[in-house]
């Protein structure tokens, strides 16, 4: 037993082998970790989309519940109906609330309602296999494939529950809303996420369109936003006494913030006709321009006493903001087109940053064109940006702006201009060579 011991401890254990699989093993080609859907992609496009129906009405249903809580003398019936009017809202349909209808859209809400629906089509989207092939084309026809599933859902779902909260007539007008906003964002959820290359077939300098669109558009919400906020500044006695003559308690006041938040789009693309030149209508008869300026009664929104009580020509120096707006446009495009290593062409480039300042405003006529909406009957209808004044107010300062800068800049950089320089500093350095020639000349004789 003694001569075992020895032997038992002194011999080594067996040698222990691990394998490890790499992880590179179980990857997908976009880099992505593979795992096993939760849900058919179908099935999660489906829940996904009635969800988002959901959620839209629990966005005005929330604040409008925190109200009531605050208010609970109103019948809970009047709530429910006031919930439903707002959601249908959402959708570009006018809402009638008690003897008022309100027709202006509360843009922020809706765009809320949009990332909704984003997100669940990207989830939807993590549960699609890959596409059939590597090509643009398979990529995109799955893209398509998905937005159109989310977009009949979702429209069905708004048709259906609309016509159990609405009158046949809001039923029928909230269907195109519905399918407009569930449209535009799965579409540019579902292309975003199966990897679809939107600008990939368009010619070179086409495709710095977007983002030169979008510097374009920052520059008018900002300059739209200052606007505003000197009219705030500026009006803060008038905008106070409203406030004041309201009364709100801190639930009050709450609400109201949460109120400018969902209307905050409107009010920046209000502004943004007043300080492109255009101004905005405010009523039958009423009008606010930088250069003149006629109001009569008012609601009594906070927000409506920023509005200046008359014009000045100082006023017009917002109208400078359109050609900024045009500029950084133009701006854009030229560098965009000189790290491509594109031959400078004043004729081109100016053609082509004119198309993309036309893009620019193409897109905030849209959206201004959105924004106009009723505060009631009578006199309070057609509220909001002045159209057709706004197309040519809100177009040319953009057009002409970002054609300037870029056949400016083209110029500028021309090969042409550049020999031409050359040779005149050649020239000039010849006679000056002559002159101190014929200077040595006389001195030596």
């Amino acid at each position: 037993m003694m001569g075992i011991m020895p032997k038992l401890v002194s011999r080594r254990p067996d040698p222990v082998s691990l394998t490890v699989s790499s992880p590179s093993e179980d990857r997908l080609e976009d880099g992505r970790l593979s795992r096993l859907p939760y849900l058919p992609w179908l099935a999660a496009a489906v829940l996904g989309s009635i969800c988002s129906v959901l959620f839209g009405w629990l966005l005005v249903g929330v604040p409008i519940v925190v109200a009531w809580l605050s208010a609970t003398h109103l019948a809970l019936t009047t709530v429910l109906d006031a919930i439903n009017q707002f959601w249908l809202l959402l959708h570009g349909v006018p809402a009638r609330v008690g003897d008022v209808t309100i027709g202006i859209v509360p843009l922020g809400a809706t765009a809320v309602l949009g990332v909704a629906i984003a997100f669940a089509t990207t989830y939807a989207a993590t549960q699609m296999p890959p596409a059939d092939g590597d090509g643009q084309r398979a990529r995109l026809r799955s893209a398509a494939l998905l937005s159109g599933a989310v977009t009949g859902v979702y429209t069905l779902g708004t048709l259906l529950l609309a016509t159990l909260v609405g009158s046949p007539t809001q039923a029928a007008r909230s269907v195109v809303g519905a399918f407009l906003v569930s449209a535009l964002a799965s579409f540019l959820a579902s292309a975003r996420a199966r990897g679809v290359d939107l600008t990939g077939r368009l010619p070179g300098w086409a495709r710095s369109l977007p983002r030169a669109a979008g510097l374009g558009l920052a520059v008018l919400t900002a300059g739209s936003l200052a606007a505003v906020a000197v009219g705030v500044i500026v009006n803060w006695p008038r905008v106070n006494a409203l406030t004041g003559a309201l009364a709100p308690n801190p639930v009050g006041v709450v609400l109201m913030i949460v109120c400018l938040l969902a209307w905050l789009p409107t009010v920046v693309l209000w502004a943004g006709s007043y300080v492109l030149g255009a101004g905005l209508g405010l009523g039958a008869g009423a009008i606010v321009t930088p250069g003149a300026t006629t109001v009569g009664l008012l609601p009594a929104i906070p927000l409506l006493g920023a509005v200046p009580a008359a014009g000045t020509p100082a006023a017009w120096s917002w109208t400078a903001v359109g050609l900024l707006a045009g500029v950084a446009v133009g701006a854009w495009f030229v560098r965009s087109r000189r790290r491509a290593g594109s031959a400078p062409d004043p004729k081109s480039w100016s053609w082509q940053a004119a198309l993309a300042g036309l893009v620019t405003a193409v897109v905030w006529l849209l959206a201004s064109a959105l924004s106009r909406g009723d505060l009631g009957t009578g006199r309070l209808q057609g509220l909001g940006p002045r159209f057709p004044d706004l197309l040519w107010w809100g177009t040319l300062p953009l057009v002409a702006g970002a054609a300037a800068v870029a056949a400016l800049a083209a110029w500028r950089l021309s090969p042409k201009r550049e020999r031409s320089t050359d040779a005149v500093g050649s020239a000039d350095e010849s006679r000056g060579r002559g002159r101190l020639g014929r200077r040595g000349g006389g001195a030596s004789g």
